[in-house]
Formats: C-alpha cells, sequence, structure tokens
C-alpha cells in the first residue's frame, strides 16, 4: 500500500508542476506582452530556481525525513504556484518565477528519492521504472488539463486550481509513512 500512495503522489505531483510549468511563459507574455527573448530569460531564471530547489530537496530529505520533506514540497509548490496567479508587475515575476522553480525542483528531488528509498533492492530497477512511469502518466494529463483549464478560466484561475491541487496529497502522506507502512516497508 506505501508503494502505490506514492505513486499516485508521483502522478498528483508531476500534473501539478508540469502543467504549471507550462503555463509560466505563455502567461507571461499575455499579461505583460513580453518578448520571446524576455520569456527565455523567465526560463532561464525558472532553471536556476530547479538547481536551488533540488539542493532544498536533498537537504530537507537528509535533515527532517522523508515526510516533513514531502510535506515542505507540498507547502512549497501550494505557495509558488499559486502565488504566480497574482503576479501583477513584471517585477514581481523575477521573483515569483525563480519561487517555482525552487518548487519543482524540490518536488523532483524529493519525489524521486523517495521512490528510490521505496523500492524493493531485488527488482528495484522495475519498481523505480513503474514509479516514474506514473510521473509521466501525470505530466500528460497535467499538460492537457491545465491547457484546458487555462482556456477556460484563465492563467490566473488554473495557477490557483493548481496550487490548491497539492493538498490532495496530505491525506495520502499516512499512507507512506505510516506506523503501519513503516512496518510493511522494513518487513
Amino acid at each position: 500500500l506505501p508503494v502505490i500512495a506514492l505513486a499516485i503522489v508521483g502522478f498528483i505531483f508531476f500534473l501539478i508542476v508540469v502543467g504549471s510549468n507550462q503555463l509560466v511563459n505563455p502567461f507571461l507574455q499575455q499579461k505583460f506582452n513580453i518578448s520571446l527573448s524576455t520569456a527565455g530569460l523567465f526560463t532561464t531564471i525558472w532553471g536556476v530556481g530547479v538547481v536551488g530547489g533540488s539542493a532544498l530537496g536533498g537537504y530537507t530529505k537528509n535533515k527532517f525525513g522523508n515526510q516533513k520533506s514531502t510535506v515542505t514540497a507540498v507547502i512549497i509548490a501550494l505557495l509558488s504556484i499559486t502565488a504566480l496567479a497574482f503576479t501583477s508587475n513584471l517585477l514581481l515575476a523575477w521573483v515569483l518565477v525563480p519561487l517555482f522553480g525552487i518548487c519543482y525542483g524540490t518536488v523532483q528531488t524529493v519525489y524521486y528519492a523517495l521512490s528510490m528509498e521505496y523500492t524493493d533492492p531485488r527488482i528495484a530497477a522495475t519498481m523505480f521504472s513503474i514509479l516514474m512511469s506514473f510521473t509521466n502518466i501525470g505530466q500528460g494529463v497535467g499538460l492537457g488539463l491545465t491547457g484546458f483549464l487555462s482556456d477556460q478560466v484563465g492563467f490566473a484561475n488554473t495557477f490557483i486550481i493548481m496550487g490548491l491541487l497539492n493538498l490532495i496529497i496530505l491525506p495520502l502522506l499516512p499512507l507512506i509513512f505510516g506506523r503501519q507502512a513503516q512496518k510493511q516497508k522494513a518487513g
């Protein structure tokens, strides 16, 4: 059960972060009428944020453990994605886009580390690839969902919806990290 819950969390995490990521540049281009070269600079600072988020994800997992690092990733994702909806000027975007990059890197690092830890060493490659397939399916669903939502309710409302979707992950955490889940993992 812990591995199934982990697969579902991976599906949701990547649905959210990849789906949201595809909207950042079109949102900024529409809202602020920026050029493609400026959009490229935003992608660059997003990438710097991803590197920082990867370091943060690794640090929180090593320092605070699996559950707290996962909760941290959920909180960062909820706040950073929702904040994108309230980007009122271009100066604020220069702060929020790398913050979203930090979210992206944190989510990826924490999830990949958990996936490696929760795989059975006897069939590690197979289990890990199955867990990664859930993230890939989540990405595909997220791309379609956020495209649809942005057409229907606009970019800002889509960012709010995607940010709030992180809350769906919280009830799954006891299935992964609860006392019974820890016993199953150990034995």
